[in-house]
């Protein structure tokens, strides 16, 4: 349902961007602004994000961890023990 909440800014180009489009495998976001650049973008999903976290780091994040970079996840451990 749409909120007209903003979930994210994506930082890059030096004036408005006009034109966003998602790739065909939903992994590439493509935005072209009025700066006359095209950027591109990679996307991943947020459990995605997640569990590439949880690799990198082979531990349990801590609750302040968890509250500074998944402020928006449900209570409880963020990586599987």
């Amino acid at each position: 349902m749409a909120t007209g909440k903003s979930v994210t800014t994506f930082r890059g180009h030096t004036r408005s961007a006009y034109s966003v489009a998602f790739s065909p495998d939903g992994h590439t976001l493509a935005t072209g602004g009025s700066d006359r650049t095209v950027r591109l973008w990679s996307y991943i999903t947020p459990d995605a994000a997640i569990s590439t976290i949880c690799k990198a780091v082979a531990r349990v994040l801590t609750p302040a961890e968890k509250a500074a970079y998944l402020p928006q996840q449900p209570t409880g451990p963020a990586c599987p023990e």
